[in-house]
């Protein structure tokens, strides 16, 4: 794992301003730039969309998205493939086009680069979440905050553990390189690694079975291959020698379908990289919707 530690350096740096727009297309082939686009762009003004800039060893350039009324397409794609409650893919398609939702324009690499790697193009809605992990079990309590990114499914893995309605990424903390109790990173698909890492990382790999309650999501980790899950890892407790624990089992829970303010908890347990042990990680969380955008991976 000291490759990946020269990584964990990587931050998030946050601007929210006014103004919302329609997220551009999920397509994975080059998107078509028409006036109509641009019009689009210019009505709504660059400099009055919330940008969610996302640091990465690529650099910090956020590249002009082309903005195309998807949610027809969101919603025969998510209907295709069988989703359980076609309820909670309206739910979620009426958040993102919610004018009271700000936008966030996320890409982790140059829109050329991008393009010429065909990119997964994956609409996201980011929640500000806090965890509260007192009382609970943990060899350390703890209360801290960081995001949560609910991403469009992945449509293919080689995993035979089912296909994910959505993806998820968690970011709290830094627990490679500023260990605290409570710091976690989660990501539900290698594929996402790339948000955070830039473009190290291609192959897809779900890690997750997910299911889809009448008012839920369960995430439930695939014991099987968590290990490959290197980037996924929380802190126990805090200080220097802090070790990280790769998320080896448990649950991440959503009590709710997705909604502007969503609930749920999380159970996992983690093992020692450099030798072996076994940590709890226990939380609480409320999670509130602050931007939505689109994902280029």
């Amino acid at each position: 794992m000291l490759m990946f530690l020269p990584l964990a350096n990587l931050f998030l740096s946050w601007g929210i301003v006014s103004g919302a727009a329609i997220p551009p297309s999920t397509s994975s082939t080059q998107p078509s730039y028409t006036q109509e686009d641009q019009d689009f762009a210019d009505l709504y003004g660059n400099s009055s969309i919330p940008v969610f800039e996302l640091h990465s060893r690529l650099g910090t350039g956020v590249v002009p998205n082309v903005f195309r009324n998807v949610i027809g397409e969101l919603v025969d794609l998510f209907r295709v493939h069988d989703h359980a409650d076609v309820n909670r893919t309206l739910e979620f398609t009426s958040l993102l086009v919610d004018n009271n939702v700000t936008v966030a324009i996320h890409e982790s690499m140059t829109e050329r680069e991008a393009l010429r790697k065909r990119a997964l193009h994956l609409p996201y809605l980011a929640y500000h979440i806090t965890l509260d992990g007192r009382n609970l079990g943990n060899w350390q309590n703890f209360v801290t905050t960081g995001y949560l990114f609910v991403t469009q499914g992945i449509a293919a893995s080689p995993t035979n553990n089912g296909r994910n309605p959505y993806e998820l990424i968690l970011l709290v903390g830094q627990p490679y390189t500023s260990p605290a109790a409570g710091s976690i990173r989660f990501f539900t698909n290698r594929y996402l690694y790339k948000a955070v890492m830039g473009s190290s990382y291609y192959s897809l790999l779900d890690y997750v079975f997910m299911t889809l309650g009448r008012n839920s999501i369960t995430t439930k980790i695939d014991t099987r291959i968590a290990a490959a899950n290197q980037l996924s890892c929380f802190n126990a407790h805090s200080g220097l020698f802090a070790n990280c624990y790769n998320i080896a089992a448990g649950t991440f829970q959503i009590n709710s379908s997705l909604r502007p303010t969503i609930y749920g908890g999380i159970s996992f347990i983690g093992t020692g990289y450099t030798f072996y042990s076994r940590a709890p990680y226990s939380a609480r969380f409320s999670a509130t919707l602050v931007g939505k955008g689109n994902l280029a991976l």
